[in-house]
């Protein structure tokens, strides 16, 4: 049986239909590939110049395969504005209550603290991939974060202050058993220094 299809612009709406012999019997399908997310960067990027860009529906596939996938304790997933994928921690117990891991379009991700973002250069980018390829990648940072411990700031000029004052250059993340990365050290020597020759 032979099914022609009416071209979608045109104003046919019918379809016409043939009835040959058994013997002639052929099927002419024609179909239109289907769209699929592709995981390359170009198939990645999203939005990023309007809604005209085809590959802004990739971190919405990051966002479902992750709601899929089992987390360490309490992270969640979320979009935001940006837009860009989050990674929250919401027990209040953790040392990462206060990071959030922002994914962009291009698989790439930062780490922020109380709103401000790790230095390029911290430890944590060293050691694990910038770029995230496979799932796992994602799970091994949470679970990589999980050991560190929020920099606590310089306690000399927090005294009098609810949160820690930190250094301008403060790494914001150190690893146990420290509790304060070197430059807030160095500026809280600084204070303690100052605060002695005003005595």
């Amino acid at each position: 049986v032979e099914v022609e299809l009416p071209d979608p612009e045109s104003d046919q709406n019918t379809m016409t239909t043939s009835s040959p012999s058994r013997s002639d019997i052929t099927a002419d399908i024609t179909c239109k590939r289907p769209d699929f997310i592709s995981l390359e960067p170009q198939g990645f990027c999203l939005l990023g110049g309007g809604a005209r860009c085809a590959g802004g529906r990739g971190l919405f596939h990051l966002l479902k395969a992750l709601r899929s996938t089992v987390l360490p304790a309490h992270w969640v997933a979320v979009m935001a504005a940006g837009p860009e994928l989050q990674l929250l921690q919401c027990c209040r117990l953790s040392s990462m209550r206060d990071a959030i891991v922002h994914v962009q379009s291009d698989r790439s991700f930062q780490v922020s603290v109380r709103s401000r973002l790790l230095p390029n250069g911290h430890r944590l980018y060293r050691e694990c991939a910038h770029r995230v390829a496979h799932l796992s990648q994602l799970v091994s940072l949470l679970l990589h974060l999980e050991r560190l411990a929020v920099c606590r700031g310089c306690r000399v000029q927090a005294a009098s202050r609810r949160l820690p004052l930190r250094s301008a250059d403060c790494h914001l993340l150190v690893a146990p058993p420290f509790h304060t990365c070197l430059p807030c050290l160095l500026e809280e020597e600084e204070e303690e220094e100052e605060g002695e020759d005003e005595d």
